[in-house]
């Protein structure tokens, strides 16, 4: 027996799940069935690359950030 199971066995309903998300497919109606959080996909899919290039930089500044106060806390 798998150490997880799918949400759809321990009462996640899928059917709230899918409320409100369109969908791309079977691939992708499989996702959200199983938990994924396409909401999040959909988001980052509304940016331009351009946008999306500066969150991920916003990211790795502050990563950098706590970097760097790790190691001066050392």
């Amino acid at each position: 027996m798998p150490s997880f199971l799918p949400p759809q066995s321990v009462g996640f309903p899928s059917e709230w799940a899918r409320e409100g998300l369109p969908s791309f497919g079977p691939d992708w109606d499989r996702a959200i069935e199983f938990g994924v959080d396409v909401s999040l996909l959909l988001e980052n899919l509304a940016l331009t690359p351009t946008e999306r290039l500066a969150r991920l930089q916003q990211v790795a500044d502050f990563h950098a950030l706590l970097r760097d106060a790790r190691r001066v806390g050392e």
